[in-house]
């Protein structure tokens, strides 16, 4: 298992309030935080020359969704949890086999998610 402190998670999430709970749990955790970044486009930015651990992306950010963001992170073979207030069966049929995690998020059940390198 990577060593936490060494772990770097992309945090993307259009909800301030839900952004700021993430990245507490993440750096809780021993983890470094790429963000909280509330768009794609601030992501992208972000991803210039630098490429994260793992991946926490909301899939829907308000006025656009992640899906192009998605694809390049799973191009980029970073493993991608896909946080959803929808149902898996509402994501479009390419990211219903990824990882899910159903918000709002259970703070023990995302420290599991972070710990396991076997994240989609």
């Amino acid at each position: 298992m990577t060593d936490l402190i060494q772990k770097t998670v992309l945090i993307v999430e259009d909800d301030v309030l839900i952004s700021l709970d993430l990245t507490q749990i993440a750096e809780g955790a021993g983890c470094r935080v790429m963000g909280p970044y509330t768009s794609a486009a601030k992501a992208y930015e972000a991803l210039n020359g630098s490429s994260p651990d793992m991946a926490l992306v909301d899939f829907d950010l308000g006025d656009h969704t992640s899906a192009d963001l998605l694809g390049t992170l799973l191009d980029r073979a970073v493993p991608v949890t896909i946080l959803s207030g929808h149902p898996r069966e509402e994501l479009p049929a390419p990211l219903r086999g990824l990882d899910i995690m159903q918000k709002p998020v259970v703070q023990r059940d995302l420290e599991r998610r972070l710990a396991d390198d076997e994240a989609e």
